[in-house]
């Protein structure tokens, strides 16, 4: 291969893009694979590519030596050559969502949910470099209250989720000793189960009522919410996201007509 690098344009013709060679086509022909993004500035976007080549080790000379910014083609508007992208903005300008799980409906009636928790994370006043988000983003706009609602919403459950972690580290607190057989009493706060090789595997959560977590993979020992009371052997102490945890092995959950102590 003459060169590793290439600059190119998508196929919108709207970007130069830097592409690296990745093998050959069963044709014989070099296939080269997108890099990232560069500029619709020619110079600008050999000015990123050589800094870009440069940080690979690589002679920008030579890896760039068939690009020349003053001999290129003008680019297009966004999606004027890009059929499927002028589709696309087609719908968008009829107020029809073009892409995603809503693909087809009236943007006016996607919940707003899905545009503050996902579609634009949160933020609908930044302008967007792509032009389907940014007309996208300027019909939700006509939504703005209901979308800061949800933003705030967000923060205020954001916030209680990390006082309540908190709580739960201050007050959790590793039980027993390594190998050591107990009785707990406590309340199972999550139990979901995973294929693997062997089958399923349920991972079950549990805490008492001092606040103590207990964590044990195998069966499943319950729902969410079940109070259970079970002997277990203790298998090692652990800390997750700054919470003590105690690892249970071999748990036998006792009859609700034994009593639930040690």
């Amino acid at each position: 291969m003459k060169n590793i690098f290439e600059i190119r344009t998508g196929g919108g013709k709207g970007m130069f893009t830097l592409r690296r060679f990745d093998g050959y086509y069963h044709t014989g022909d070099p296939r080269f694979a997108h890099v990232k993004n560069l500029s619709r500035d020619p110079h600008e976007a050999l000015r990123k590519a050589q800094d870009y080549v440069r940080a690979e080790g690589e002679d920008v000379a030579s890896a760039l030596e068939d690009f020349n910014p003053n001999n290129v083609s003008s680019l297009n508007a966004w999606g004027e050559c890009d059929p499927m992208r002028q589709q696309s903005l087609n719908l968008i300008a009829k107020g029809v969502m073009p892409c995603g799980k809503y693909f087809g409906q009236a943007i006016s009636d996607i919940p707003i949910e899905y545009f503050a928790n996902w579609y634009l994370d949160g933020d609908i006043d930044s302008e967007r470099t792509d032009t389907i988000k940014e007309r996208i983003r300027l019909q939700v706009t006509l939504r703005r209250d209901d979308f800061m609602s949800v933003v705030e919403a967000n923060k205020t459950a954001q916030a209680q989720r990390e006082a309540d972690i908190e709580a739960k580290r201050s007050k959790s607190s590793h039980v027993g000793d390594v190998g050591q057989r107990i009785v707990i009493e406590a309340t199972i706060t999550f139990s979901k189960g995973f294929e693997g090789f062997y089958g399923t595997t349920f991972i079950n959560s549990l805490e008492d009522a001092d606040g103590n977590v207990f964590i044990y993979r195998g069966n499943k020992l319950g729902n969410a919410g079940d109070l259970v009371c079970l002997k277990a052997t203790i298998k090692e102490h652990g800390d997750y996201n700054g919470i003590k945890q105690t690892v249970i092995s071999r748990p036998k959950v006792l009859e609700s007509a034994q009593p639930c102590a040690a």
